[in-house]
């Protein structure tokens, strides 16, 4: 009795333990060192990997199949197309590090979701405040004044007051250098957080928080358009849509009583999405032909998409730079057979700049990989991912919507090898299963 007590109270000190330091991956290390939050990863690798691979219960499920199928085909590929064993460990570990957390939060979601709610809901006050703090030193970084971008820019050790080239993407506040993508991702994070406590009238200061909510809202909106965030745009309409799929997928399966009723209740929400992205399309285009700000970002997303997506006049899709090479990329690896199948090899190229003569190899994660692995390993990596899931969801539809969004994101930024915005996402997600099951936010009942 002692020794499954003792057990039982290690297993949620270790799971408190790893739920904090991702946290604290996300909010600071990050911005305290680069080489601290290296090491700080490697190490919650290792214990993620004990913690998860010593539960029977995950090592006979589908998705440990498909991760060991995944894994495989990595050494696979190396065997096929050779290169250093190196380089075929530096992406193996890029794409397990973030891949392990998902699967480890995944697994939190099914096996102890009460204990991961209860840390999240406690932790959440903290989380507001930290959106809070951000706001001052965001506002400083705006004003080209860069001290507090790092620790040791804070501490005079380097200066970047002189950048103009890169001052945008150092407006990103404790999410550290260049870390305008995980700004964006674990700000959505938060505001869906409220937003999810708003739709069950939490406590009594619900009118207080709606404004809270609102205000961080408008303000990293705001924000997003002097850092040229391009990405929270994106996130906060990818995960708008998501939530409200989400919700009206839950009304279905709890009040359609047949298959074919299923089915069409889907297809009468199919076609109020469809309605309710026109809408939104007709909105953005009012905002963007009265807004400069927005129509100067949205003309550069635009030309960016544009320099990726059609072929130079020489044909060469790796003479495409800055932003629209994460869309070459892909192009460039689905424009040879080969390349497009098992990619140009593991084992032969890292993401690092100039490799495959992009000026910028390793911007986003599909072209990325694609051009690595191929789309062998690009369908392995995001089938592991849609399996775990579905072992939470065990909704095959809502799982397929949550992939898509991961795949669109993923096209556009480092989801896999970066573990902050694997973290936030992972977040989302759970903020996302709570919407889904929780039927008081259209039932009308809330919490007293």
């Amino acid at each position: 009795m002692i020794l499954g007590f003792i057990k039982n109270n290690f297993r949620v000190n270790i799971d408190h333990l790893i739920l904090t330091v991702l946290l604290l991956q996300v909010v600071i290390i990050k911005w305290i060192s680069y080489k601290l939050f290296d090491l700080v990863t490697m190490g919650l690798v290792v214990v993620i990997f004990f913690v998860l691979f010593r539960q029977k219960s995950f090592l006979k499920t589908k998705t440990f199949a498909v991760l060991f199928i995944f894994l495989s085909y990595q050494f696979l590929n190396f065997l096929v197309l050779g290169g250093s064993l190196v380089f075929l460990m530096r992406n193996a570990f890029r794409t397990f590090k973030s891949l392990i957390i998902l699967l480890y939060i995944t697994n939190l979601l099914k096996n102890k979701k009460e204990f991961l709610f209860d840390y999240l809901d406690k932790i959440l006050p903290l989380l507001n405040i930290y959106a809070v703090i951000n706001i001052p030193f965001l506002l400083l970084q705006r004003a080209h004044i860069f001290r507090t971008t790092t620790l040791s820019s804070l501490l005079g050790f380097v200066s970047y007051n002189n950048s103009e080239f890169y001052s945008k993407d150092m407006m990103s506040g404790f999410f550290g250098l260049y870390g305008t993508p995980c700004l964006a991702i674990f700000i959505t994070f938060i505001l869906l957080f409220n937003l999810y406590r708003i739709l069950i009238g939490y406590n009594f200061s619900l009118n207080k928080r709606t404004l809270f909510t609102s205000f961080l809202f408008l303000f990293y909106l705001w924000m997003a358009t002097q850092n040229d965030n391009k990405g929270y745009f994106i996130v906060i309409i990818l995960f708008a849509f998501t939530v409200i799929i989400t919700i009206r997928e839950s009304r279905v399966q709890t009040f359609s009583k047949s298959s074919s009723e299923i089915v069409r209740r889907r297809l009468s929400n199919l076609f109020s999405l469809f309605v309710l992205l026109i809408a939104v399309i007709l909105f953005g285009y009012y905002i963007y032909s009265n807004v400069k700000t927005f129509k100067d970002i949205v003309d550069f997303a635009i030309r960016k998409v544009y320099e990726g997506v059609i072929a130079p006049k020489d044909g060469s899709y790796q003479s495409v730079k800055g932003g629209g090479e994460r869309f070459a990329m892909i192009l460039y690896a689905l424009s040879d057979l080969k390349t497009a199948i098992i990619g140009e090899g593991l084992g032969n190229y890292v993401y690092t700049s100039g490799n495959l003569g992009f000026a910028h190899f390793g911007q986003a994660d599909v072209g990325t990989f694609i051009c690595l692995g191929g789309s062998v390993y690009i369908f392995l990596m995001f089938s592991l991912i849609y399996s775990a899931f579905k072992r939470t969801f065990g909704n095959r539809f809502i799982s397929l919507v949550l992939l898509l969004a991961f795949f669109a994101l993923s096209c556009y930024t480092h989801v896999f090898m970066d573990v902050s915005i694997t973290t936030s996402i992972m977040f989302i997600y759970v903020t996302i299963y709570r919407i889904y099951f929780d039927k008081r936010i259209y039932t009308g009942r809330t919490l007293k």
